[in-house]
């Protein structure tokens, strides 16, 4: 990298910012995001809509005219979805894109603080806020993470650092902001993921690739967590068992043994569940085992739809 690439420290333009927001199914909680940004005008704002039924972008165009609308026909997914908002900002001319939740509402002053974070540290590939619970707003969700590389573990950190920039192995997807340039030479998210993974997966490449990632502790979003999918959901369980033996397999050519002893990480919760007479037990376990089947025969992308109703 030289300095060539990026203009005049402090000098961010208004077209070279973007924000993108994925929809689907959710118009109210992707107005409330809307509404956090403070649309004064110092970036562009896209909504990709993943299939959403009908009424969802007409509610969202009538609140928000500015804002440009992608409109997919099917659920694309996290990584598809929010891909197909990154090219085209990317083609628009975009320096810095923020990728955001539609339940993340963000706070006064951090996408500026996120813009110029990356204006001032060009080895920086992206930078993610502080991110708390919308729900309890004194609880943090993440404040940095962590990679057990044995097991392809990727875990949060919820106590505040001392320093405003701390430099992180992962960043979560949930709010983020992307260098282009970054996203030119890594790539976009993996697509075979579909849901869960992606972040963690394009995170190990970009360092891989020689950038850095960091966490602005001083920049704040708050996330409402689990209101998209809940993590006791049936595709919550596939997605993140299916993706976590898909992660270490590609970034850490995890040997049979490796992938096993994921494998029986997974199972293991499922059977405690099972155990313990949790109202998930049965459900936990056959949506695990749904996960590692289908990374064991290559199945990737959207879920398969069930057969079976009483599957979900």
């Amino acid at each position: 990298m030289t300095s060539t690439l990026y203009p005049g420290k402090g000098e961010i333009k208004t077209a070279t910012c973007w924000v993108v927001i994925l929809n689907y199914n959710r118009p109210l909680d992707t107005i409330g995001c809307l509404k956090s940004l403070e649309m004064d005008g110092t970036f562009s704002v896209i909504v990709v809509d993943n299939g959403s039924s009908v009424g969802n972008l007409e509610f969202i165009t009538a609140t928000f005219p500015k804002v440009i609308i992608l409109k997919n026909e099917v659920n694309r997914g996290f990584s598809g979805g929010m891909n197909d908002g990154l090219r085209y900002a990317c083609s628009a001319g975009a320096r810095y894109i923020c990728i955001l939740n539609n339940d993340a509402r963000i706070s006064a002053g951090c996408l500026r603080q996120l813009f110029e974070t990356l204006d001032y540290h060009p080895g920086l590939a992206a930078v993610s806020p502080a991110i708390y619970r919308l729900d309890v707003p004194s609880q943090p969700w993440f404040l940095g993470s962590a990679l057990d590389e044995r097991l392809g573990l990727a875990e949060h950190r919820n106590i505040l650092p001392e320093a405003i920039l701390t430099h992180q192995p992962w960043l979560s997807g949930c709010a983020l902001v992307m260098r282009e340039h970054a996203i030119r030479t890594v790539g976009g998210f993996d697509e075979r993921f579909f849901a869960y993974w992606e972040d963690v997966d394009w995170s190990v490449r970009a360092r891989a690739a020689g950038w850095q990632l960091a966490l602005h502790r001083d920049a704040i979003v708050y996330h409402r967590v689990g209101s998209t999918l809940k993590p006791t959901s049936a595709d919550s369980i596939y997605y993140y068992t299916r993706n976590h033996l898909l992660f270490a397999k590609l970034n850490f050519h995890a040997s049979v043994r490796m992938l096993s002893k994921i494998a029986a990480l997974q199972l293991r919760e499922g059977m405690r569940e099972f155990r313990i007479g949790s109202q998930h037990r049965s459900h936990r376990l056959l949506h695990t085992l749904g996960g590692i089947y289908d990374y064991c025969v290559g199945r990737f992308g959207p879920r398969p739809k069930p057969r079976c109703d009483n599957l979900n």
